[in-house]
Formats: C-alpha cells, sequence, structure tokens
C-alpha cells in the first residue's frame, strides 16, 4: 500500500504544518494544532501516547491494542449521537476518511515538536462510552513490527 491517491505515506513521519498540503488543504496553526481535524471529506486525529504532562482532564487512553488495532479517545465534549460521534461511527457511508498519525511522545530531546507518524487510514470497528467516546480503530496496514517497541507493543515472541 503506497501512498493515497493524494496524501501521506503510510509509516512516514510528517510534522503537521506539512500534512495539509499533500492533501491539497490550507495549513493554519488553529484549526491544525488540535488532536481531531476535520478539514472536508477528512478527519485528521493526531495522537499522542505519552500524556504524563497532559492535565488529568486531557489524558486520553489512546494505545495500540495490536498492530493492526488502535484504541482511541475522542475529546471529552463528544457524544455517539452527535455530528463527530456519528461521523466517526458512518464515515466509510458519508465518504469521509479517518486518517490516524501518531507520536510517542510530544517533543524531541532538544524541545522541539515531535513529528508524526502516518498509520493510515483507519476503519471504524467499535465504540463504547460517551464523552469521551472510547473507539476501536482497524489499521488498513498493520504498524510495522520494528516500530512496535516504539509505540507500546511487545515484540513477537
Amino acid at each position: 500500500m503506497g501512498a493515497n491517491a493524494v496524501g501521506a505515506v503510510p509509516y512516514h513521519r510528517y510534522r503537521r504544518a506539512d500534512i495539509a498540503p499533500l492533501y491539497g488543504l490550507p495549513y493554519s496553526e488553529r484549526f491544525w494544532g488540535q488532536g481531531f481535524v476535520r478539514q472536508g471529506q477528512h478527519i485528521f486525529l493526531f495522537v499522542t501516547l505519552d500524556k504524563k504532562d497532559h492535565v488529568e482532564a486531557f489524558q486520553y487512553k489512546d494505545h495500540f491494542l495490536s498492530p493492526a488495532e488502535f484504541e482511541w479517545q475522542s475529546q471529552n465534549r463528544t457524544t455517539q449521537e452527535g455530528r463527530d460521534g456519528q461521523t466517526i461511527r458512518n464515515h466509510n457511508e458519508q465518504g469521509v476518511t479517518i486518517q490516524l498519525f501518531i507520536r510517542a511522545k510530544a517533543k524531541t530531546p532538544d524541545g522541539r515538536g515531535e513529528s508524526f507518524l502516518y498509520c493510515g487510514l483507519v476503519n471504524f470497528v467499535s465504540w463504547t462510552g460517551e464523552k469521551p467516546i472510547t473507539v476501536v480503530w482497524s489499521l488498513a496496514k498493520p504498524l510495522p513490527e520494528p516500530l512496535w517497541g516504539e509505540f507500546g507493543l511487545e515484540p513477537a515472541k
């Protein structure tokens, strides 16, 4: 699975400002500086796994369940019946793509913002809860084994 017709290449690293142009979209820190970015028929999920420096209200429990499944928590205001909740669940029927970008830590050792690894398109599997919703996504292409340790998965034995 190479690059999308337009967009990022799975398992390559990108900075936020470099992602919008890949999809023919304008970049603005105001819109792209969040974890859930809806632009046209795309939703971009930007996930930082290590949240120890976040206030408790924003310590979402995001993690890989396996190389092919990722569990993600929505923003605290999101409900299953709301607009974003319904798009999350019915994204394929609505023609909306969900793009998953992940990084282990927010900052590099020298204090700069860490880049995101593009994990490709994901599809809704299931959900539980409200405010936040906990969603299980399936990855179109599983996380390659050399990246497992960086993102909290145990190597195969």
